[in-house]
């Protein structure tokens, strides 16, 4: 695909608690140019500092929401960007309700799998942030939602996102979204104009030789393209690689 000035460069990665942190950032710096933007779910917040040393003294401006708590800690979405390149309008935490519900989870410590029904202590949130590149307005949502087995649960916490979008503003919605079965997450999607910009990409993976798709991103007048998955072992989610070309639509 020819390059041109229209075009961001962007990363969509959940990071697993931040479990190894250290060598993922390395790898970043180190397998390709800085990218335009960055989004991480299952970011540590107490690991911020990371960031701030690698990335934020070259341009760059990091935004944190957070979104659950574990073992005492607090974990969210981070989205990371060049200010050069784009202009930040406003950023918000989008809260996709749930504390005090209860859920049932899968928990795997190394090779080890468990099933619990834990009480949520905080509520769900998507972090959006809203630029200017070139003089077009878009938002950039980075997502993570509920981790359980009930669809209808993210199909609603989904659907706060959309509803704080609005109808037609140019937008990514991207991220976590602990769907791998059924097709309802693209069918509320699409109702609000939302495409997504791949399917059939297995990016997390269960468990040895258990792999499926949680990882999306949906468009809305805005061009997605080039999408790559890399086979990377600092998390139990692969990272997307990705280029947007913000305003024009497919």
């Amino acid at each position: 695909m020819k390059q041109t000035t229209d075009v961001l460069h962007g990363v969509s990665y959940n990071v697993f608690l931040g479990k190894k942190l250290d060598p993922l950032v390395t790898w970043l710096a180190r397998q390709n140019k800085l990218q335009d933007f960055y989004c991480f779910q299952e970011f540590p917040e107490d690991r911020l500092d990371i960031i701030e040393s690698q990335l934020t003294g070259k341009n760059y401006q990091a935004i944190f929401a957070a979104g659950f708590i574990w073992r005492r800690k607090t974990y969210g979405e981070l989205i990371i960007f060049d200010r050069n390149k784009l202009q930040l309008k406003m950023s918000k935490t989008i809260s996709l309700g749930g504390k005090g519900q209860l859920q049932l989870v899968f928990i795997r410590e190394g090779h080890k799998f468990d099933v619990r029904l834990a009480r949520i202590a905080t509520d769900r949130t998507a972090l959006q942030a809203t630029f200017i590149y070139k003089g077009r307005k878009f938002s950039l949502v980075d997502t993570h939602l509920s981790a359980d087995v009930h669809n209808r649960r993210k199909l609603g916490q989904a659907q706060h996102i959309v509803d704080a979008l609005g109808a037609s503003m140019p937008a990514l919605v991207l991220g976590d979204f602990n769907y791998p079965f059924g097709k309802g997450l693209i069918t509320l999607m699409a109702r609000y104009g939302f495409v997504a910009a791949f399917e059939n990409l297995r990016t997390f993976r269960f468990g040895p030789g258990i792999y499926w798709q949680n990882d999306y991103i949906f468009q809305r007048n805005c061009s997605v393209d080039r999408v790559e998955m890399k086979r990377v072992s600092h998390s139990d989610h692969y990272p997307l690689f990705f280029t947007v070309s913000p305003g024009r639509g497919k």
